[in-house]
């Protein structure tokens, strides 16, 4: 059963230094082409999207469609979905496309969540992952989305050149001043092909030291634990009740579609990946109706434990039994060993991860897979 609709707008007005998300910069009459094959695939999706509680719009930059390629694509999601029955509708966006008109129309049409790429609110660490937003932008962005009661993530990276604990510190302090209800902290991961790899390759460009990145790690945890935030997955903060529903189906290995070039799918025990080029995916969709897939490697059991192990409320062994007829324990056997090491721990039911764990997560999977991974 599908619970959850990913839709891809891999639009945006800059390429980010850090970034690898499938994305690009194009011109507007390609913008139509694309949302052209867009509702076309959503509309030949219906019968399997009659259980979805979430959607989630992603990109890319979702809020660089104008107002009315945006409307289309909302008002045919109302066409052929029953919005009644969705409990979280989330769109992404950059804090310096809010408007008043952006924002109407996403709440007429009954998004309820927005997650802006903020990233940070120091210019020199904008300027290093190649923002185009200020601090500014981000404080007008959210008086208007809590002006019209929309629920507020944030995303924030560390783990660049220019920061310092004191640095990220300060990027925490102004976050909190927002009162958003969400807010997603990232360690920066130097993706291969992008610009800042490249830096990285020709040694113009460095990561802070290790002993910073566990630093600024400890300080986040601890400010948003003190503001009331719960740390329910390695990445995500939120006030009691204002978890992301959305990706919470993804941690806990439901079913989910997704729509638009380079968008991946995961149901009836299997992984697809929608054409990762943007010419390719307008062929296929105008010619079938629907983009042709890739299958991609899938194996339940690991992906089960691997993202469960992600939220702080770890993985259920009961429910790993009667999902796949077999203990967790007899599918995975390095867990026993690994139970009485320091970064893994057992209380009832449940499996999670330790405090140390959390910041180690990559060796926990290295050890727990080893006779699994190829």
């Amino acid at each position: 059963m599908i619970q959850a609709l990913y839709i891809h707008i891999p639009f945006c007005q800059k390429i980010c230094r850090y970034c690898d998300f499938p994305k690009m910069v194009l011109a507007q009459e390609l913008h139509n082409d694309y949302m052209d094959a867009l509702i076309r695939e959503l509309t030949h999706y219906e019968a399997k999207l009659r259980d979805i509680d979430t959607i989630y719009i992603g990109g890319g930059t979702p809020s660089i469609l104008v107002p009315d390629q945006l409307e289309r694509l909302l008002d045919q999601i109302h066409r052929i979905i029953g919005i009644d029955q969705i409990k979280e509708f989330s769109i992404e966006a950059n804090p310096n496309d809010v408007c008043e008109s952006f924002v109407e129309i996403i709440k007429r049409y009954g998004i309820n969540r927005v997650s802006l790429g903020v990233q940070s609110f120091d210019p020199q660490t904008l300027n290093e992952l190649g923002r185009t937003h200020h601090a500014e932008d981000v404080f007008r962005a959210v008086r208007l989305l809590k002006k019209y009661r929309l629920c507020t993530n944030i995303d924030l990276i560390h783990g660049c050149a220019s920061q310092s604990v004191k640095t990220v510190e300060a990027d925490m302090e102004k976050a909190l001043q927002l009162h958003v209800e969400h807010l997603s902290c990232y360690d920066l991961i130097l993706e291969h092909k992008t610009q800042l790899h490249h830096d990285y390759l020709h040694q113009r460009w460095s990561p802070p030291s290790e002993e910073v990145i566990i630093a600024s790690d400890i300080l986040i945890e601890d400010m948003l634990k003190q503001a009331g935030y719960e740390h329910y997955e390695v990445s995500n903060y939120a006030l009691p009740g204002h978890e992301c529903l959305h990706h919470l189906h993804y941690w806990n290995l439901d079913e989910y579609l997704g729509l638009g070039m380079a968008a991946a799918s995961q149901y009836d025990q299997k992984r697809l990946v929608n054409p990762t080029r943007i010419k390719g995916y307008i062929d296929s969709v105008m010619r079938y109706g629907y983009a042709t897939t890739t299958p991609e490697p899938f194996d339940p059991e690991m992906e089960f434990v691997m993202l469960g192990l992600r939220k702080l409320s770890g993985i259920s062994k009961r429910a790993f039994q009667e999902r796949f007829s077999t203990e967790v324990g007899v599918c995975f056997p390095r867990l026993s060993s690994l139970l009485q090491g320091p970064l893994i721990g057992e209380c009832g039911d449940q499996i999670k991860l330790t405090p140390q764990g959390m910041r180690l997560a990559n060796q926990v999977y290295l050890e727990l897979f080893e006779e699994v991974l190829p």
